[in-house]
């Protein structure tokens, strides 16, 4: 089954959700992920996400192991 795609006023609204958790918390995907879920209905993709956060701009000092 393909993963549902998510319209990008709905990337944008959450947005700022995902800059707090993912850049500032230092959170990993997994945990943005669930709370993505759990509190917005909102379930991307691993791939889906990091593109999203790459077209952002958002930079995260990543471990090379995650």
């Amino acid at each position: 089954a393909r993963r549902k795609m998510y319209p990008k006023e709905q990337w944008m609204a959450l947005k700022p959700v995902v800059q707090r958790l993912y850049i500032d918390e230092n959170q990993t995907f997994t945990k943005v992920a669930e709370y993505l879920d759990q509190n917005h209905g909102f379930k991307p993709t691993k791939k889906q996400f990091l593109r999203r956060i790459s077209e952002w701009g958002f930079e995260k000092n990543v471990k090379q192991d995650e």
